[in-house]
């Protein structure tokens, strides 16, 4: 049995329209603006151009992220004087969720919020953690999804990689 045109053209669309949102490595990122998980601001990712930047997705019911917060944590103090920086966007319609998680895994880094999980969608987050390493230019490098020990040595060479170019 053939679909239907109707259900071919739906198909068609549908499909563009989640390739239309997906990023991909070598676009620019998407200027992500959002609240302060912590504070009141307001930060948009533009404010980090000329920085390599570590776009961390997150939840606070996510268990590799248990492991990935004091990594990036060490990461934020060993590179940032380098020119990098971690911006970990929190997707928990619970604020108080995710900041019981801040306290358990306390964090210098810029923490966002986005309930609505705009950008979540925006960026096709599929697993969590998803992260987006993005170069000076503002550019993305790479795109990690999910977080081990053993994958942060290959993370932390491609962080050095990028810092090392202007």
């Amino acid at each position: 049995m053939m679909p239907s045109k109707f259900l071919l053209i739906v198909l068609a669309i549908t499909g563009f329209m989640q390739s239309a949102l997906a990023v991909s490595v070598g676009e620019p990122a998407p200027i992500v603006t959002l609240p302060s998980l912590t504070g009141d601001a307001d930060v948009a990712l533009d404010q980090f151009r000329d920085k390599v930047v570590y776009l961390d997705f997150w939840a606070s019911w996510c268990a590799p992220c248990r492991t990935s917060f004091p990594i990036l944590q060490s990461w934020q103090q060993k590179y940032q004087e380098q020119g990098f920086t971690v911006v970990a966007i929190n997707l928990d319609e619970d604020k108080d969720a995710a900041l019981r998680f801040l306290q358990h895994y306390p964090v210098t880094f810029t923490t966002l919020r986005d309930a609505q999980e705009h950008w979540a969608e925006v960026y096709a987050i599929e697993a969590m953690p998803t992260s987006f390493l993005i170069n000076r230019q503002g550019v993305i490098h790479s795109v990690h999804s999910g977080f081990t020990e053993t994958g942060a040595t290959a993370l932390e060479q491609q962080i050095q990689q990028l810092l090392r170019q202007p």
